[in-house]
């Protein structure tokens, strides 16, 4: 983990991140927890205990892209929910598509602007999409652009070219 985070810092940015044991075990849990197919978790904790920049090393360590949408400051909450699913709709593009490894971190000031964000949530962890994020042409488009879907015919429980997009996204 040491050498992990000195290449990180090399790479990309310092880190504010003290490697005491109990840091450790929460980089040991982040890591566990997003290993396992289907991999999410929830992080409860003080401000400034180094959740975000554990996982920011976990994602790094697991070769995988790290993605924190921003927030948009705004009362309205069909603009905030417009927002967040533009922000999120290129990464759910190369997950579903390319096959790209890539962390979701989204913190509790997400839900302060909108609680229907966490409904999304709940039905990209669930179904592997988010409802109103692709029109149909688009959503047939990204379908048709990924090759590398399995034969439905040799054993593979994914049946739809479109269950193939929502499970590589779950």
């Amino acid at each position: 983990i040491v050498e992990g985070k000195k290449c990180y810092e090399r790479e990309c940015t310092n880190l504010d991140l003290c490697l005491v044991p109990q840091t450790l075990e929460n980089i040991a849990r982040i890591d566990r927890a997003l290993s396992c197919p289907y991999g999410s978790m929830l992080l409860v904790g003080r401000s400034g205990v180094g959740r975000r920049s554990a996982t920011q090393l976990v994602a790094y360590l697991q070769g995988a892209a790290f993605f924190a949408p921003s927030v948009l400051r705004s009362t309205n909450e069909c603009a905030v929910l417009k927002h967040f699913r533009g922000e999120v709709k290129p990464v759910l593009q190369r997950v579903g598509v390319d096959g790209e490894q890539a962390i979701l971190y989204v913190e509790d000031h997400h839900f302060v602007r909108s609680e229907a964000i966490l409904e999304l949530l709940n039905s990209l962890l669930c179904a592997g999409h988010l409802p109103g994020t692709f029109t149909k042409d688009e959503l047939d488009s990204l379908l048709m652009s990924s090759r590398d879907r399995p034969d439905p015919g040799n054993g593979n429980c994914v049946k739809t070219p479109y269950d193939y997009f929502a499970d590589r996204i779950r």
